[in-house]
């Protein structure tokens, strides 16, 4: 069973249609907890610093999605900008679109007798 009618967790979080706006407009997606991993995918990945800054460079800027609810700090923001040398912008997340998924998904549990 799907967990969540969704293709990855940016399109869980504001949507695909939002996902695929940002995309257009050249938009590298992240989450903070996205932003906060990436040092240790980049080590795993064996990549050095050209690599980092090579690899993403169809995108013309980092938009980070933030709930509120971990978000990054100044320093983290400057320290992923100084790895990546992208223009890392913080993007307020409204809740919506992921409160519907796990709302839809709870219903459907219980429609399956999974939970009361």
């Amino acid at each position: 069973m799907d967990i969540l009618p969704a293709g990855n967790c940016i399109d869980a979080l504001p949507g695909s249609e939002e996902r695929l706006k940002y995309e257009a407009e050249g938009c590298f997606l992240l989450t903070p907890g996205w932003v906060r991993a990436w040092p240790s995918i980049v080590a795993s990945m064996g990549w050095d610093a050209v690599d980092v800054r090579i690899n993403p460079g169809r995108y013309k800027k980092i938009l980070v999605f933030d709930s509120g609810i971990h978000p990054l700090t100044d320093e983290e923001v400057l320290d992923f900008f100084d790895l990546t040398e992208f223009v890392v912008e913080i993007c307020p997340l409204d809740p919506g679109h992921f409160s519907s998924l796990i709302e839809t998904f709870i219903a459907r549990l219980r429609r399956l007798g999974e939970i009361a």
